[in-house]
C-alpha cells in the first residue's frame, strides 16, 4: 500500500512527489502565501486510493489531480483576481503529466467552514493530502455524518455519471479505436461506481473511502434491494478496475454490449433511487412529479433570486416562467431520460427553451451546454 495508492511502488509515489511539488511551487508564485491557509490534494491520490495503470511493467497514473487551495478570509476583489489566474494551473501541468490536473473554484477558510454536507466536501474533509500550509485545516470544515449522505447527492451522481454514459453513444458513432475505448470503458466504470454509490447512499451507509464502501458493499451482498437491482457484481468489477485500471483488448461489438447492458441496470437503479419503485423502465409521471417536488419544496426568495440569475445569464432563449425560479439543474434532470432512457414523450423543446429546435443534435448540444455550466 503506498501513499497515494493501494497498489503503486515507493518509486510511483516518488514521481508524485515530484508531480505534486512542482504543481505547488506554482500556485504558491501565482498566489501570496500570505493569503494562502492550504493547498490540499483531494480526490482518490488524496484518499491514498488512486489508481495505478500498469503497461508492459510500468505504471502509469490513471486518476486525475484533484487540487483545492483554501484561501486565508481576504477579499472578494482579491479572490476574484486569484481565481482568473488559477486556470493556468491546468493548462500548464495537464499535457505535461498526461493526466488532468485540476484545481477547484478558489475557497476562503469561512466558506469551507460553512461548506454544505455535498459529497465534494465530506470526501475532501476526510481523505486528503496536505501538501502546503495548515496542518490543522481539517477542524474548520463543519461536522458532516459518516453515513447519513443527502440523498440529493445521489441524484446529482446520478446525472453527472448519466451524462457520461450519454456522452459514451457519441463515442460509439466516431468510433475510434484507441480514443473511443478508453473513453466508453472509464465511463461505464463510473456509472457502474456510481451505482453502488447511491445505492449506499439510499441505505445510509455510504463512506467516504472506497475501500470502506466496497466492504459495505460485501455486507449487503444479500440485501433484498440489492438482490432486486441486481448491481451487486457490476458494482465489484467496477471498484476492481478503480483500483488496478486496465485497457481490456475488446472489439467494438463487445464495448456496445456492455455498454448496452450497464445502461439496463442503471435506468432500473435510477428508477428505484428516485420512485422507490422496482421497474425496468422509468416511469415518467412519477419522476416528474418528484422532480417538480425537489425543485420547488422549501425554496426561500433569496435562492429562487439566484436561480433567476443563473437561468438568465446563460441563456441563449427566453425561459419559461415556470421554470426560471427554479435551479437550471431541474432542467437537466427533466430532459435527462430523453436522451439517455429515450424517452420520446419529454417536451424537450420547451424544457430547453429551443421551440425551433427540430434536431436532437441542437437539443442535446443545449443539454450538455447546460450541464456543463451547472454540474
Amino acid at each position: 500500500m503506498g501513499k497515494y495508492t493501494l497498489t503503486g511502488s515507493q518509486e510511483f509515489d516518488n514521481l508524485i512527489d515530484r508531480q505534486l511539488m512542482l504543481v505547488t511551487e506554482e500556485i504558491l508564485n501565482l498566489i501570496p502565501q500570505k493569503d494562502i491557509a492550504a493547498i490540499l490534494l483531494g480526490g482518490g491520490y488524496g484518499r491514498g486510493e488512486g489508481g495505478v495503470l500498469i503497461e508492459n511493467d510500468k505504471e502509469y497514473l490513471y486518476n486525475d489531480y484533484d487540487l483545492f487551495v483554501i484561501l486565508k478570509n481576504i477579499s472578494y476583489l482579491k479572490k476574484k483576481k486569484y481565481q482568473n489566474k488559477i486556470h493556468l494551473i491546468h493548462e500548464k501541468f495537464t499535457p505535461l503529466f498526461k493526466i488532468d490536473v485540476d484545481v477547484g473554484p478558489l475557497q476562503t477558510v469561512n466558506a469551507i467552514s460553512n461548506a454544505p454536507h455535498w459529497m465534494m466536501w465530506y470526501e475532501l474533509k476526510n481523505g486528503y493530502k496536505l501538501l502546503w500550509g495548515n496542518k490543522s485545516i481539517k477542524s474548520y470544515f463543519p461536522d458532516y455524518s459518516h453515513e447519513k449522505m443527502p440523498i440529493m447527492e445521489a441524484y446529482r451522481l446520478l446525472l453527472n455519471r448519466g451524462v457520461g454514459l450519454l456522452l459514451c453513444k457519441q463515442h460509439f458513432e466516431t468510433y475510434e479505436e484507441t480514443e473511443s475505448q478508453e473513453f466508453i470503458l472509464r465511463n461505464i466504470r463510473k456509472a457502474q461506481l456510481a451505482m453502488g454509490d447511491a445505492f449506499l447512499i439510499k441505505k445510509e451507509r455510504f463512506h467516504y473511502s472506497y475501500k470502506r464502501r466496497d466492504e459495505i458493499f460485501s455486507e449487503l451482498k444479500q440485501d433484498e434491494d440489492m438482490l432486486t437491482l441486481g448491481i451487486y457484481d457490476y458494482y465489484k468489477i467496477a471498484y476492481q478496475f478503480k483500483e488496478r485500471p486496465h485497457k481490456p483488448n475488446l472489439s467494438k461489438e463487445q464495448y456496445l454490449t456492455e455498454y448496452q447492458n450497464t445502461l439496463q441496470i442503471y435506468e432500473a437503479l435510477y428508477c428505484w433511487i428516485f420512485t422507490n419503485k422496482f421497474s425496468q423502465e422509468l416511469n415518467l409521471s412519477d419522476y416528474q412529479m418528484i422532480i417538480d417536488d425537489i425543485f420547488t419544496k422549501d425554496v426561500n426568495l433569496k435562492a429562487k433570486i439566484k436561480n433567476i440569475y443563473k437561468n438568465v445569464r446563460f441563456a441563449k432563449n427566453k425561459i419559461d416562467n415556470s421554470m426560471i425560479i427554479k435551479h437550471p439543474r431541474y432542467r437537466l434532470f427533466m430532459t435527462l431520460p430523453y436522451f439517455l432512457f429515450n424517452k420520446q414523450e419529454i417536451s424537450c423543446q420547451k424544457l430547453l427553451s429551443c421551440n425551433n429546435c427540430t434536431d436532437n443534435d441542437d437539443l442535446l448540444k443545449i443539454f450538455l451546454d447546460l450541464w456543463e455550466k451547472n454540474n
